[in-house]
C-alpha cells in the first residue's frame, strides 16, 4: 500500500516483501535462539517453532486464503474497477 501511495515500483516491492517473508520464515528461529542464548536462557525448540508458526506462518497462510476468498467472492474485474 505504501509503495502504491508513494508511486513506487510495484515489482520491486513484491520481490522485497517475498524475500523478507522467506527470511522471516527460516531465520527467525536461529536468530531468536542465538539472542536468547547470549543470556544463557534455555528455550526449547518446540517453543521457538510455535512462535515461528504463530508470528510468521499463520499470518502468511491467513493472507493467502483470505486473498483467494476475496477474489472468488468479488470477481477480479470488479476488483480492478473499484480499486
Amino acid at each position: 500500500m505504501w509503495s502504491y501511495l508513494a508511486k513506487g515500483n510495484d515489482g520491486l516491492t513484491l520481490i522485497m516483501i517475498a524475500v523478507n517473508s522467506f527470511n522471516n520464515a527460516f531465520y527467525f528461529r536461529p536468530l531468536g535462539g542465538l539472542l536468547l542464548n547470549v543470556n544463557s536462557m534455555p528455550v526449547p525448540w518446540e517453543t521457538m517453532l510455535l512462535s515461528v508458526g504463530i508470528y510468521v506462518a499463520l499470518p502468511l497462510i491467513a493472507g493467502y486464503y483470505s486473498r483467494i476468498w476475496i477474489i472468488n467472492k468479488k470477481a477480479r474485474p470488479g476488483l480492478m474497477k473499484d480499486f
